[in-house]
């Protein structure tokens, strides 16, 4: 079977819930309004703590620029395109060295929370041992598909 006919299946699987309105609501929609929620008031609390005044445009803002410096990452996690942009968007309501801290402390602390929350869910789902072995098993499977890209590379560098 193609991709090109492969793609469209699942569009059409994914799809099939856009003709179930409740289903829609209940197992998509409320969990990405709830999900949304909680990044504004993540990001409300965020800048409460570091003194910087929390309205809906400070928050919306600073949102977007989170946003934003996710689809422009140059760097992992979009460290330091996401202070540039915070320290933008911030600079009528507070000064650059705090919005920059604000935006660091925001990063870390949501991003060692990540990591936290991941190992207790995998230990809680697999078990300690199972989710050790989980990890082991991607990390080769990983490894296997980094050498088979660097061959295909190889061989077409080769033509």
């Amino acid at each position: 079977m193609s991709r090109a006919v492969q793609v469209i299946d699942r569009l059409k699987n994914g799809g099939a819930t856009l003709g179930q309105p409740r289903r829609f609501a209940v197992g998509v929609a409320l969990g990405a309004v709830g999900s949304f929620a909680a990044r504004l008031g993540i990001v409300a609390v965020f800048l409460a703590a570091f003194s910087i005044p929390v309205s809906f445009h400070t928050v919306v803002a600073v949102t977007g620029a989170n946003s934003v410096s996710n689809n422009l990452s140059f760097t992992p996690g979009s460290v330091g395109v996401t202070q540039a942009l915070n320290v933008v968007v911030l600079e009528s309501v507070t000064s650059a060295s705090n919005a920059t801290a604000y935006s660091v402390a925001q990063q870390l602390i949501v991003s060692a929370w990540d990591v936290v929350f991941a190992i207790v869910l995998m230990s809680w789902v697999f078990g300690w041992s199972g989710g050790k072995k989980l990890v082991r098993e991607s990390y080769a499977a990983a490894e296997v598909k980094e050498r088979e890209l660097k061959e295909r590379r190889r061989a077409r560098r080769g033509k």
